[in-house]
């Protein structure tokens, strides 16, 4: 593909390539680099040509290896392909089959629809639509991930990639094209959400269902799970808003290495400036209803936390390309990496979804190793949210208001058990660095008091399923399987 020619003769992919143009062709007229250290990298599957990153050989043989695959939408996976495009037709239609496509571990490409607000890396366009650009920032620095690759594998402290500025000195970066970063998760709880995305975040309706239930661990031994009635929760953690919505900021050229979304969240993400490709990594030749060759497969490609070595092996990948005018929604625990070859602005934000609870179950077992005692595993993740459990419980609370008009797939309803089951708070807060909680602090006593309140009415779910331990059952069958949809209405 020519991409000197006419906009008009470039076809659908017009506008993307456009920002492409006009980012790339900006970096190669600096003084650091030379065009002839610009290569080019073919995406026949969606007859495309970017410029391959210009870090290090390890981030264009991965690229490469991305841009070799076949549109996700053509590559098998379960009872679905890997990622399903929809036109929308009619919102409640819509929203029962992306449920459904969700619920089975295929990501879905909501065609259509675009943000009222587009933005450019530009210092005036980011100042007007994220201000103030001094506010502090952190960023991934890929040529940070370059040196340090130049370092034996015992010596390196990967947190060493994480930088930290201001926004303006990153959009000051970008013009100057001699940096390659990617801004880390800036918190937008407001964010712009399409009302079929809206209509699948459970976590948020059931924090509304029992936004006035507050409960406080009983202080005695004798009764360890007796709970008192509030007025209602005091205190809850700013990442459970913050991880609600969010906007990135990417440098042309930054390849975001394999990880799956922390806390087994389903995430959404659409473009307000310039495009990306999304990479799905699934394994080849195993065997999904044996659990553990999963994980033991999973192991072995994240061998070390980038999985800069291992890239490539038993695994295959589905492209897709994400522009300005659609939603992707990837449910949990989906492995991923992604390329973004301009300049590129994007927004999304973190959910649960009572549909895919039984996904974000295999995804938290995995990160947590709550399958072998609680020893943690290299990174196969991204970040830390320490209000997930508190979220989780909260799901669990609503139920009973939830159940008179709806059904819930059995294995969905057993994960959630298992999660509260077997993760403990104190793990999160390791994980996420925060400083350990007193026993009595206010946090601490309405986090004990929602746990016990969601195993009470999980007591009665795990009794009419005939369950008897949570965790145990989960290790049963296709981890991507719902399982049969189960009324609870007579239960309550």
């Amino acid at each position: 593909m020519d991409l000197d020619q006419p906009v008009e003769k470039l076809g659908r992919h017009s506008e993307f390539l456009t920002a492409f143009q006009k980012n790339h062709r900006f970096i190669v007229k600096q003084e650091h680099h030379q065009p002839s250290r610009m290569r080019k990298v073919e995406w026949p599957a969606h007859s495309l040509e970017t410029w391959a990153p210009t870090t290090c050989a390890k981030d264009s043989q991965a690229t490469r290896f991305m841009a070799s695959g076949p549109p996700a939408e053509d590559l098998p996976y379960g009872i679905y392909p890997l990622v399903v495009a929809i036109n929308p037709q009619g919102l409640a239609e819509d929203v029962i089959r992306i449920r459904n496509i969700l619920s089975h571990g295929s990501a879905v490409l909501l065609r259509g629809w675009r943000p009222e607000a587009l933005v450019e890396v530009t210092m005036e366009a980011i100042e007007g639509y994220m201000p103030p650009v001094d506010q502090k920032i952190s960023y991934q620095d890929a040529r940070e991930r370059e040196r340090l690759f130049g370092t034996k594998l015992e010596d390196r402290v990967y947190n060493s990639i994480i930088k930290f500025g201001t926004l303006k000195d990153f959009v000051e970066a970008a013009r100057e094209g001699k940096e390659v970063w990617n801004c880390l998760d800036l918190p937008c709880p407001d964010q712009e959400v399409p009302a079929l995305v809206r209509r699948l975040m459970d976590d948020q309706y059931a924090l509304r269902a029992v936004h006035r239930e507050g409960y406080s661990a009983a202080p005695s031994a004798d009764s360890p799970r007796a709970v008192v009635t509030d007025t209602a929760p005091r205190v809850m953690y700013v990442d459970g808003l913050n991880s609600t919505g969010w906007d990135l900021i990417t440098h042309a050229g930054f390849l975001t290495y394999p990880h799956h979304d922390a806390a087994g969240y389903l995430t959404f993400s659409f473009m307000r400036g310039g495009g990306k490709f999304w990479g799905y990594i699934i394994l080849k030749d195993v065997d999904h209803q044996d659990q553990r060759a999963v994980i033991d497969a999973w192991d072995r490609y994240y061998t070390q936390p980038l999985a800069a070595e291992t890239v490539d092996r038993g695994v295959e990948v589905g492209t897709v390309v994400l522009e300005e005018d659609a939603v992707l929604i990837q449910p949990p625990g989906i492995n991923h990496m992604v390329y973004t070859p301009c300049h590129s602005v994007t927004s999304g934000g973190h959910m649960y979804c009572y549909d895919t609870m039984h996904l974000t179950e295999f995804a938290v077992v995995y990160d947590f190793g709550l399958d072998q005692g609680g020893e943690r595993r290299p990174s196969a993740s991204n970040s830390a949210h320490p209000g997930m459990l508190q979220k989780i419980c909260r799901m669990a609370m609503a139920l009973p208001a939830f159940a008179p008009t709806r059904q819930f797939h059995r294995r969905c309803l057993i994960g959630i058990r298992s999660i509260i089951d077997r993760l403990e708070q104190r793990v999160l807060e390791e994980e996420a660095e925060c400083p350990p909680l007193s026993e009595w602090e206010i946090i601490s006593l309405e986090l004990n008091g929602d746990r016990a309140r969601a195993l009470d009415v999980l007591d009665g779910v795990m009794s009419l399923l005939g369950v008897g331990d949570a965790f145990v059952e989960m290790r049963k069958g296709d981890w991507r399987d719902p399982g049969p949809l189960v009324n609870l209405g007579g239960l309550f």
